[in-house]
């Protein structure tokens, strides 16, 4: 044989020997990573800031996954209603958070059963004597948005959103299984009415089994629309859902956190509607810290 094939040979078996290896201690350095060090590295993710003039400009480029057939009008609404909702965590007033939450088209009330709860948590907190004006439903509201934000009406507490589109292998380092969403904004049609799903056990992540996300629901839907989910589904006999999944950085006193938004396609209104939404905890995280400001939905 002769002796250059050899030689070419022998080194490609010592480049694949070489780079199993390099591959095997990378994954070793990943596994011995503390679940803390893990978190940290969410930081190093490649983040727009809201506050940039060219963040409208990267939310406008990042793909839509669908087989839908979609027009180009829901597609650019539904990227405006995105758009509405990282603004409305950024811009801290009652008027963003209340475009994303209640866009324009349909008919928007609080719950009753909501507006009693808070009306109770307000007399609770404000020594009640029976003398003082009840709050009306817009004040009321204004009173939890104030109290759940520790007064700043959420200004600046999401700072930016990673518009990279992270692949399966990512997410599983950030202990978050692909199998459950894919990261991004992806649209289906549904032909019932399905309650979000963000199920992170520690059987799915058994690479770091520490490392599973707890997602927190939006707690008590404070605003009902009309027409609504049901009456949509009934007109055009299915919904369709945007499911929207992103990483978003948040005030330097806190590490960055995944969300997940589920809006909906309102026919008779022509516009997406946010149907529920979801927060990822680290399942041990500090509570004491975090619970200083709550997201509402």
């Amino acid at each position: 044989m002769n002796i250059n094939i050899i030689k070419f040979i022998v080194l490609v078996i010592a480049s694949n020997i070489l780079l199993f290896g390099c591959t095997k201690k990378e994954e070793v350095q990943k596994k011995s990573l503390s679940p803390q060090q893990l978190l940290l590295k969410l930081n190093d993710l490649s983040y727009t800031q809201i506050s940039d003039t060219n963040f409208e400009q990267q939310l406008s480029l990042f793909p839509i996954k669908t087989k839908l057939n979609i027009s180009e009008e829901q597609s650019d609404k539904l990227k405006q209603s995105l758009k509405c909702m990282f603004l409305a965590f950024n811009v801290g007033n009652k008027e963003a958070y209340m475009s994303f939450r209640t866009p324009t088209g349909p008919q928007w009330k609080m719950n009753l059963d909501v507006f009693n709860n808070k009306i109770s948590e307000w007399k609770k907190e404000t020594n009640y004597s029976g003398k003082e004006n009840i709050p009306s439903e817009t004040e009321a509201f204004e009173w939890l948005l104030n109290k759940v934000s520790k007064g700043t009406c959420y200004k600046q507490f999401w700072q930016g959103v990673c518009f990279e589109d992270l692949d399966p292998n990512a997410l599983k380092i950030f202990g978050t299984p692909p199998s459950t969403t894919n990261y991004g904004v992806t649209i289906y049609d549904s032909s019932r009415i399905e309650k979000l799903l963000v199920n992170f056990s520690e059987k799915e992540t058994k690479i770091y089994p520490k490392w599973a996300w707890s997602f927190i629901h939006g707690k008590d839907i404070m605003f009902s629309e009309k027409p609504n989910t049901r009456e949509i589904l009934s007109k055009d006999g299915k919904l369709t859902y945007a499911d929207c999944f992103f990483f978003v950085l948040r005030q330097s006193d806190y590490l960055p956190r995944p969300i997940y938004v589920r809006f909906y396609w309102n026919s008779t209104c022509q516009v997406w509607v946010p149907f529920d939404i979801a927060f990822g905890n680290k399942k041990s995280y500090d509570s004491e810290k975090e619970k200083y400001i709550y997201e509402l939905f």
